[in-house]
């Protein structure tokens, strides 16, 4: 019964904001600022036209997936086909 009294406070104090602060902890950091646009990481690999090339992409692989689908190819040979297909693509 003592055991559940005690988790329950410590739940409670941990639930309230600044409850930490009565121990002599320290609040909370900030969080840290936002990456500005042009320093984006993300942004800069990209090129224009990542959008098309990566649809031309999956538009290969789905012809060459269905292909290999109609020549009923499986594990390896389909592996080897799918790759040859779509670097011929």
């Amino acid at each position: 019964m003592r055991r559940s009294f005690c988790v329950a406070a410590c739940l409670l104090l941990a639930a309230l904001p600044g409850a930490y602060s009565a121990f002599g902890a320290d609040p909370l950091p900030a969080p840290p600022a936002p990456v500005p646009a042009e320093q984006s990481p993300v942004k800069a690999g990209l090129p224009d036209n990542s959008g098309a090339e990566a649809a031309q992409l999956h538009a290969k692989r789905t012809a060459c997936r269905r292909d290999a689908k109609l020549k009923k190819l499986v594990g390896a040979t389909k592996t080897a086909f799918m790759k040859s297909c779509i670097a011929a693509k």
